[in-house]
């Protein structure tokens, strides 16, 4: 399984030492990748105001925090690379309007592939307050069962629902 990181590097994941907890996420990531029975394979991607951003590696370590992000990059990304799971790194500073943005894209798209690591923010309430996060977004204490939720995601969509109430 594919997925793909995408990593806030917005002026405000500088504050509060948001970028320190976002860095220990990818770290976190990679051991998973590793001690995981799962054969997971992890992309990297910036996203800040020149929009999201593929990078290597080994550019996770010295990321540049800077600007202002616009949430419909993420959802143009994904529509350009729909075939990959994703995992938004971000302090969750979202405006009304792009959370309802998300949710009705959601609808759209049936975004079961996306999911959300809020890291140190008090505007996360309204995102999981919404349609939306109630199953795709997470706070950094969750970081465990992203994955999960990923891989029980496409197990459950190979599933023959129809079948499996008869």
């Amino acid at each position: 399984m594919q997925i793909s990181l995408i990593l806030d590097c917005s002026g405000s994941m500088t504050e509060l030492a948001k970028h320190k907890i976002l860095q220990g996420i990818v770290g976190f990531f990679q051991q998973y990748t590793l001690i995981s029975n799962q054969k997971l394979e992890l992309n990297y991607c910036t996203w800040n105001e020149q929009g999201v951003l593929n990078i290597a590696l080994d550019q996770t370590i010295n990321l540049q925090f800077f600007g202002k992000n616009h949430l419909q990059d993420v959802i143009q990304y994904i529509r350009e690379n729909y075939e990959l799971n994703y995992i938004l790194i971000s302090d969750g500073c979202f405006l009304d309007t792009e959370i309802h943005f998300l949710q009705s894209e959601f609808k759209r798209q049936q975004l079961d592939h996306f999911r959300i690591i809020c890291v140190g923010s008090d505007d996360k309430r309204a995102l999981k307050a919404s349609n939306f996060g109630k199953l795709h977004v997470f706070d950094v204490e969750e970081v465990s069962q992203v994955i999960p939720s990923l891989l029980l995601q496409k197990s459950l969509q190979s599933v023959d629902l129809i079948k499996l109430v008869q």
